[in-house]
């Protein structure tokens, strides 16, 4: 399969990174002004330098481990496989956190603009969870088109910033002048770092991009103009807002400056596409927390059964539940309290991006590399783990808290390595994994291989059951034409960002394929099974009518139901439009 079909370029890349890094300006300026007080904006000013050199890394890291990973990968690869168990954990809680945080902020932005704070009260922790539920369902069904949502989303909010600051400078209202709410603190350097959080998701998605160039060196570089030309600037303004303001809507300061500067339907505004872009991130968070159960899978910190695929939605639907979980179980012990969770936030940012920057200068020196930018690489990671530090020290609560997770993920992973989950797993009916097909049963073609066949085909059967009339029909076309040569294709449709390490065909597939091949055969005709993965389906089957010469696709009567349609697309009607107009189309059944 080419390297670019069905996964998505440098523009959707830069969605989910500011999605995930541009959504931190609507909770982290009050934590932060309430820690570092007229401190904050130059502890902003000094990581925004840095946030160039992190965007930097990232791209190399992405570059480096295209299979997925990232920080991960290479903390495993320099330091060992300890260290990279750790790495992993700290990764898997950032990510969980990540989405805990954006959810809660998001609900906290709309409360403050509809100038209601505080009417949630204690039902926010309760529709945090709900909301959390509600994104873990579409993780788990796969829906489609959320990337390109979020590509609108996070235009029209960075449109939004923008307005936002010429308000500001025009009308005024505020001034970019910082008002002291209490003295600098050691955790200001760690919560300065929430800024710039939700960076480590792009490494992460190296599996989803078209390829490992020039994507994520354009995604980033994008992303870095879009952070730095309005993020340190909102921060100086909404520190200029009124001291009373500044204590009562620390945690939707955002939408209180655009009310301030002009009027409601803007903080409104505001307010709508920051929940949005909230939302959005927890969602990249969500599906990203996969990449990295893959890598503690492999390190046997994690059990096998986390990162199955799922056979009716081809998701990894356990794996976007734990991370689900771990966070709707974080936002409850919170309180949905913001700063505890953004505390916790830091610490598990700091130490999983400070250890993957820590691995990349190691990189860099056994590569050679010892000029300025090695320099810079080891700056930005002192600067990383002094807000670790800082934040441990001034906060050992949430410190304890982190080590007792770390704590419980390493029991988990002595329990996987000694054996104990896989006999606990044989014991428990359902729970032990089916006799799977294996690639040997079936030696399917991919569409490359495909297009190098010499000898097309007439009939191409897009299959994903064994309506043994689908398979009449062909072989009886073929015989008419006389052949006996039939393609049969089954596309692993993986949604949004899921793609896995290794593009290779689930279980499902091969069974299907396997089935398929028998039915075929036992008509008299000599089957070609190929198979492929993409975002589309329908996308994948007009390809292959293309490259096996093919004139006509049989298919079976659609089985999906009007949600699974909606959610998932319409596979006929997107396949009528995919395949050349001379292209015959017959649904059987």
């Amino acid at each position: 399969m080419p390297r670019g079909a069905g996964r998505i370029g440098w523009y959707l890349v830069w969605a989910v990174a500011f999605g995930s890094v541009g959504s931190s300006m609507y909770f982290v300026p009050g934590l932060l002004l309430q820690a570092a007080g007229s401190g904050a904006p130059a502890v902003v000013g000094i990581l925004s330098i840095a946030f160039l050199g992190l965007v930097m890394k990232e791209a190399e890291l992405t570059r480096r481990h295209p299979a997925g990973g990232g920080a991960v990968s290479q903390v495993r690869e320099v330091f060992g496989e300890g260290p990279g168990a750790v790495a992993g954990l700290l990764l898997l809680f950032d990510l969980s956190l990540t989405v805990a945080v954006s959810v809660v902020a998001g609900l906290q932005q709309l409360e403050g603009a509809l100038r209601a704070s505080g009417g949630l009260g204690g039902a926010m922790p309760w529709l945090a969870v709900g909301c959390v539920a509600a994104i873990v369902g579409m993780g788990v069904v796969g829906v489609r088109g959320v990337v390109s949502t979020g590509l609108g989303i996070g235009l029209f909010a960075l449109g939004l910033n923008a307005v936002v600051l010429v308000s500001a400078a025009v009308r005024g209202g505020s001034q970019p002048e910082p008002v002291v709410l209490t003295s600098f603190s050691r955790a200001s350097l760690g919560l300065g770092w929430l800024a710039f959080s939700g960076i480590e998701v792009c490494a992460l998605l190296s599996p989803a991009m078209k390829e490992w160039g020039s994507t994520p060196t354009k995604a980033l570089s994008a992303l870095g103009v879009a952070v730095l030309a309005t993020g340190p600037w909102l921060m100086m303004y909404t520190g200029g807002l009124p001291h009373a303001l500044l204590r009562s809507a620390h945690t939707h300061l955002l939408p209180e400056l655009a009310y301030q500067t002009g009027g409601f339907a803007l903080s409104l505004t505001v307010a709508a596409a920051g929940a949005g872009l909230l939302l959005f991130a927890a969602y990249a968070a969500l599906t990203a927390s996969y990449q990295v159960q893959i890598v503690l899978v492999s390190l046997r910190a994690l059990p096998p059964e986390s990162t199955r695929i799922s056979a009716r939605f081809q998701t990894p639907a356990r794996a976007v539940v734990i991370a689900g979980v771990l966070a709707a179980l974080l936002i409850v012990a919170a309180g949905a309290n913001i700063r505890t969770l953004g505390l916790l936030y830091a610490l598990s940012f700091s130490g999983s991006v400070g250890l993957g920057s820590a691995a990349l200068d190691v990189q860099r020196w056994q590569d050679g590399r010892r000029g300025v930018g090695l320099l810079a690489g080891v700056v930005i990671t002192g600067l990383l783990l002094a807000g670790e530090v800082g934040v441990a020290l001034a906060e050992p609560r949430s410190a304890g808290v982190l080590l007792a997770m770390l704590a419980g993920g390493g029991g988990l992973a002595v329990v996987v390595r000694t054996g104990a989950w896989g006999r606990f797993v044989a014991m428990v009916p359902g729970l032990a994994p089916p006799t799977e097909v294996t690639h040997s049963d079936v030696p399917f073609l991919t569409l490359a291989q495909v297009r190098a066949d010499p000898e097309g085909a007439g009939i191409l059967v897009a299959s994903r059951g064994a309506d043994p009339r689908v398979f009449r029909e062909a072989v009886d076309r073929a015989r008419q034409r006389g052949a006996l040569r039939v393609h049969v294709i089954y596309v692993d449709e993986v949604p949004g960002l899921l793609y896995p390490q290794k593009a290779e065909p689930t279980a499902e597939g091969l069974a299907v394929l396997a089935s398929s091949c028998r039915s075929i055969r036992q008509l008299g005709a000599e089957p070609v099974p190929v198979w492929a993965m993409s975002h589309s389906a329908a996308s994948s089957v007009a390809e292959a009518v293309v490259a096996c010469r093919c004139d006509t696709v049989i298919i079976g009567a659609t089985q999906r139901t009007l949600v699974w349609q909606a959610l998932r697309g319409r596979f006929v009607q997107d396949l009528r439009k995919a395949v050349p107009t001379d292209v015959r189309i017959t649904v059987v059944g």
